[in-house]
């Protein structure tokens, strides 16, 4: 067993605050006398000898304790395997700029995203969303999978590059009651096999052309601008380039 907030436990130290305050509770009974001028000092001389009174069993005594107990450990989240779940999986989507090339219908982004929302609905365990961007995070933590479809399907590309070796070693990071989990990632682009790591290969070929740089310069003479065009692949490539400056073109 494990806790998702072991440090609740420490409300377990109440249970012996609650004992302490039973003994020091004063246990009276009311009780007819014809006087009671014997029992004024018998009664003073009582209490400054036995100022805790002796623990006795009592039903409403362990009926506090269980509660005390119940709820420090409801607030610690018990966690109990399953025997037979399946082992965590950590889903790790490319969103970087070639992502958003259109060999793939309608995207290679949005093929990606369908394949991840395919594998967190078959997952057998808890699912784990990382976004490799330009700093990789975990998107949705572990839990079940409709939350990781949720987010799959509010995300977007980026325009820029993707920290891919930082999301990964982010994912193999990730334990599920200590046993490393299966950890698949959706990218654009082939990588070094990892132990443990499924690459998942969006995209027919690698020859993307895109904007990688874009700068602009106010002058006497108007407004110089600099566009900044790579072809990633071999062999030549022509590809139409549309600039629009202040509703110019």
């Amino acid at each position: 067993m494990s806790f998702g907030l072991p440090s609740a436990l420490w409300l377990l130290a109440v249970l012996p605050l609650i004992v302490v305050l039973y003994m020091l509770r004063a246990r009276r009974h009311d009780v007819e006398v014809s006087s009671t001028l014997l029992w004024q000092r018998a009664g003073t001389e009582l209490v400054a000898q036995r100022p805790v009174r002796r623990l006795e069993r009592s039903v409403l005594l362990l009926l506090q304790l269980l509660a005390a107990a119940l709820a420090a450990l409801a607030l610690a989240r018990p966690q109990v395997p399953l025997a037979g779940a399946g082992r965590g999986t950590v889903i790790v989507l490319d969103a970087s700029a070639s992502m958003q090339a259109t060999d793939v219908a309608p995207s290679r982004f949005s093929a990606a995203v369908a394949q991840a929302s395919a594998a967190a609905r078959s997952a057998s365990g808890p699912v784990m969303l990382i976004e490799a961007r330009a700093r990789a995070a975990v998107v949705v933590p572990f839990g079940g999978p409709d939350a990781v479809v949720a987010a799959l399907a509010s995300a977007a590309p980026t325009d820029g590059p993707a920290q891919m070796d930082q999301a990964i070693a982010l994912a193999l990071g990730q334990r599920v009651d200590g046993v490393p989990p299966e950890i698949l990632v959706f990218t654009d682009r082939a990588v070094d096999a990892l132990p443990g790591v499924t690459y998942r290969i969006i995209g027919r070929s690698g020859a993307n052309v895109a904007i990688t740089g874009l700068h602009t310069e106010a002058g006497s003479g108007g407004t110089r601008v600099v566009v900044r065009v790579r072809r990633f692949g071999a062999g030549p490539r022509t590809v139409p380039l549309e600039l629009t400056l202040n509703d110019r073109r």
